[in-house]
């Protein structure tokens, strides 16, 4: 396999690029690339491996990567924006904008709620095809007609993919499209992101393949651990995957892997599939901290503090043990398990091992997005982001 790194960074992130390049080496990612911006101009932006192993596809500069969750923090970012032009107020309830949920009682969940991951909606009752899950209105229906699975507000757990419509269905009653055409032609028409979330067919010749991971990377005692979970909750899967309509890759319990399907890449799964460079994600959160191409700052000061509160953190009404991000405003905050950048960082990850973020305080723009899914736990972003801020404290005290 080819190992070498292409493309470009400037001075002082040598330790950076050497360690995404250990990776490629030592066989930890088959292929990947990696960008990061700081105070709004590209310093890093690398990639190399291979993006399609079975067509012996190299890794190109504009090569496409699923990246899995990450595409909830460009979620977040979306509904953020509505807010900071005061088109939507996340104190206010779903329904104040979606009529038509105010059913079974969910009167009272608000944005915030959901942001949070506080709904009690992080699966469905109802079991959907594949064929009505890439249709949209489907789900919006089944969620529509379930209650809670507890009062909203009162705890968290993990909403994998119906936080995708949940919030998706209110940006498209507010502003008449759905997340990745406003993303793309109202947030933030000035980046010329590569950024999707339903990717148009003449894009998916560029798609890398998503590769579950290597069974060795997950200890035995790991896997048998993940299967008794899975045997005796299944509200994990079905969340994951909305009742089996969605696979994907999980150690040592399948390989299956529907986000491969070119359907998949075009629907509007707004909490799963985006596919995205890193040069273009990377940029996208400098966007949100810093003046990138010319551009305003794409949140304000005050929403930007406001996404780094923490909103839910510690012990979930389910999920797996020991696996408790912490969230602000639809953001992934700094966490012993991604700790990113700092208390200032936010962003997200992503199956994949994928990794995004905006640090508010270092002034940086970072994305990591991986082919190859890592073992558990993936500690390959996490060993790139400590490069990485050993680079910038390196800079910081020769500057």
């Amino acid at each position: 396999m080819d190992t070498e790194v292409h493309g470009t960074y400037g001075p002082g992130f040598e330790r950076l690029v050497d360690q995404f390049a250990d990776h490629l080496r030592a066989g930890r990612d088959t292929g990947a690339a990696l960008s990061v911006y700081v105070d709004g101009h590209k310093r890093v932006d690398v990639w190399g491996g291979v993006a399609d192993p079975e067509e012996e596809t190299p890794w190109a500069e504009d090569t496409l990567a699923v990246v899995y969750s990450c595409s909830k923090g460009l979620l977040a970012l979306c509904l953020l924006g509505l807010a900071d032009t005061s088109r939507v107020q996340l104190s206010a309830s779903v329904s104040d904008y979606w009529p038509e949920f105010a059913s079974f009682g969910k009167e009272t969940i608000t944005l915030e709620h959901v942001l949070a991951h506080r709904a009690g909606l992080p699966l469905l009752e109802s079991s959907l095809s594949r064929s009505d899950v890439l249709s949209w209105h489907p789900v919006i229906a089944a969620l529509e007609g379930q209650s809670p699975l507890w009062e909203p507000g009162s705890g968290h757990a993990y909403h994998a993919l119906t936080l995708g419509w949940l919030i998706g269905e209110v940006i498209r009653r507010v502003t008449g499209k759905l997340p990745g055409e406003y993303l793309r032609t109202e947030l933030a028409p000035q980046l010329n992101l590569d950024t999707w979330v339903g990717l148009p067919e003449a894009q998916h010749r560029r798609v890398a393949r998503s590769l579950p991971s290597v069974p060795e990377w997950t200890s035995d005692n790991i896997k048998e651990g993940l299967r008794e979970l899975l045997l005796h909750d299944d509200r994990v899967m079905r969340a994951a995957t909305l009742n089996g309509a969605l696979q994907l890759p999980l150690p040592g319990v399948q390989e299956a892997c529907h986000y491969n399907d070119p359907e998949v890449w075009s629907s509007a799964i707004p909490a799963a599939n985006c596919t995205t460079t890193a040069r273009s994600l990377a940029k996208l959160y400098a966007a949100c901290i810093s003046n990138v191409e010319g551009s305003e700052p794409l949140l304000s000061a005050p929403v930007v503090s406001d996404a780094l509160t923490v909103r839910s953190a510690g012990p979930m009404v389910f999920g797996v043990p020991g696996h408790e991000p912490r969230y602000g405003l639809g953001f992934m905050l700094t966490s012993d398990l991604r700790p990113m950048l700092g208390p200032s960082s936010f962003g997200h990850d992503g199956a994949s091992g994928a990794l995004a973020f905006a640090d508010r305080e270092a002034r940086v723009g970072f994305a990591y997005t991986p082919n190859r899914m890592g073992g558990l736990p993936d500690t390959r972003a996490n060993d790139l982001v400590d490069a990485l801020r050993s680079c910038l404290n390196a800079g910081i005290q020769s500057s």
